[in-house]
């Protein structure tokens, strides 16, 4: 009877409360009881398995896989450890471990959708994306109106490049769950990906409708509005998603580009500050920054700028590139070259680089030098090769 009344102790702490998890002390006093339960029997399979789920709900991942592990030890038929251990795992990032945990519930227990749908999780995180597309099919053969899992499958489709497929997905996971904002949030990004900009809008505007405080998703809507062309709905989205989440670094940034797209340099020097006030080792705000001041003629705060993003991400080769730009607008066409060239050595492919670099020594009055990066340039982009081309001839006609 003892026993049996520790049960019902720690289940009414756990069960009961950790569906929202009130206040820490709540989850400390089940993890408590639950302790008290196996020192009374240390070999209650189901106290472990109680003391897992609460250590897993306070984080404490580490803790909640040896209770896990006891649970099992005790009791090795039980699916739903296995399938809880697994993740546990994943979200320690031991996937490869996870990976298994979810087999082994799979093999007690074939029918049970949300390990299938787990298991492709994981092996998502692992990027084994074929057998998560594998895994996720399985969770819908038995569970065909698992929205979840339709909804996964869709994320795995993206990542693997099939875009069609995807859009598929997606639309399964809301036919299910008409509700499903994320669903739509997905299926947005799968058409912006396949070019549907039209359908991307209004996968943002589902979105949105369901929930209005998505910040997010009106980031998104504003990057859909852009793509579009539709630049004066496109700054409204971000100042929307900046309303519901004044912090929201990639909004701020992403609005200071749609600014500068529209010639409000002014603007997007201060949205861009913004954005690096909240991220201030945001590379992407800082190149973006770089380019607003470039526009105004602030080319000394533009170089640094530039420089100032480089020193957050050494790789990023847009950054290098527009230092190059930024150099040559200041006449240090020797910095330029160089900038140019490690932008080059980052990205042999990055034609950009490779016409700027062309581009500098034209300036320089060597035409061999231009004529080599345009004969790379005809390989990676023939539009800026032809590009050069002309301006190689125009300027050396003009001085011969």
């Amino acid at each position: 009877m003892r026993k049996y009344l520790l049960h019902i102790l720690i289940i009414s702490y756990v069960f009961f409360l950790t569906p929202a998890i009130q206040a820490a002390s709540d989850v400390e006093e089940a993890i408590e009881a639950c302790k008290q339960a196996i020192k009374t029997n240390p070999d209650d399979a189901d106290a472990h398995y109680i003391l897992g789920y609460a250590y897993g709900k306070s984080g404490m991942y580490k803790e909640a896989i040896e209770a896990y592990k006891q649970a099992i030890r005790i009791d090795p038929d039980d699916a739903v450890a296995h399938s809880s251990i697994g993740v546990a795992y994943r979200k320690s990032g031991m996937y490869k471990e996870a990976i298994e945990a979810y087999k082994q519930a799979i093999r007690i227990d074939p029918d049970d959708a949300k390990a299938h749908n787990n298991l492709g999780f994981a092996y998502g995180e692992s990027g084994m994306y074929k057998e998560e597309i594998e895994a996720y099919k399985q969770a819908i053969r038995i569970d065909s109106d698992y929205a979840k899992a339709h909804n996964n499958l869709g994320f795995a489709y993206r990542k693997s490049g099939m875009y069609k497929d995807a859009i598929e997905a997606y639309k399964q996971a809301i036919r299910i769950n008409p509700d499903y904002a994320v669903a739509y949030n997905n299926l947005g990004f799968a058409y912006g990906e396949s070019g549907m900009y039209k359908e991307e809008i209004e996968a943002y505007k589902q979105a949105i409708r369901i929930d209005p405080d998505d910040a997010v998703a009106y980031n998104n809507l504003g990057f859909a509005y852009g793509e579009s062309g539709m630049y004066e709905e496109e700054i409204e989205a971000y100042k929307q998603a900046i309303r519901i989440n004044p912090d929201y670094a990639k909004a701020h940034n992403n609005l200071g580009f749609a600014y500068g797209e529209s010639g409000m340099y002014k603007d997007a020097i201060e949205a861009c500050r913004q954005a690096i006030r909240i991220n201030p080792d945001d590379a992407v705000a800082h190149t973006n920054l770089g380019v607003a001041y470039g526009s105004s003629g602030m080319y000394k705060k533009e170089i640094e700028s530039y420089k100032q993003a480089i020193r957050t991400n050494p790789d990023y080769v847009l950054a290098h590139t527009n230092l190059g730009n930024a150099y040559v607008s200041s006449g240090m066409y020797k910095d330029a070259i160089e900038a140019c060239k490690q932008a080059i050595r980052i990205n042999p492919d990055f034609a950009l680089a490779h016409f700027n670099l062309g581009l500098t020594y034209v300036l320089l009055n060597d035409r061999s030098s231009a004529l080599e990066q345009y004969e790379i340039l005809k390989n990676l982009d023939s539009e800026l090769a032809d590009k050069l081309f002309i301006l190689i001839g125009e300027y050396f006609k003009g001085i011969e």
